[in-house]
């Protein structure tokens, strides 16, 4: 098996007024770069979900038949969107 020396790998921060720019550095060859904004982040409860999913109804004129309407399905639809952050 190859090594790889600890040494050859860097990642780097660099900040700005409203985020981040992260590059990960092998040999000194930018591998990714990844920009992060400092934003505030509004957790999306069921209750918030609901009532967006409701306004979205009524900007689009949906039918009943049209959307998630259950409980569950919005709940599952929040561990799906949760996941994906974490």
């Amino acid at each position: 098996m190859d090594k790889v020396d600890n040494k050859d790998w860097k990642i780097n921060i660099d900040k700005y007024k409203s985020g981040y720019v992260v590059k990960f550095l092998y040999d000194s060859k930018m591998l990714g770069a990844w920009v992060v904004f400092d934003i505030p982040f509004q957790k999306i409860d069921l209750e918030l979900l609901r009532s967006l999913n409701e306004k979205a109804e009524k900007i689009f004129r949906e039918e009943w038949f049209y959307g998630v309407k259950d409980r569950e399905a919005l709940e599952a639809l929040l561990a799906r969107v949760d996941n994906v952050f974490f």
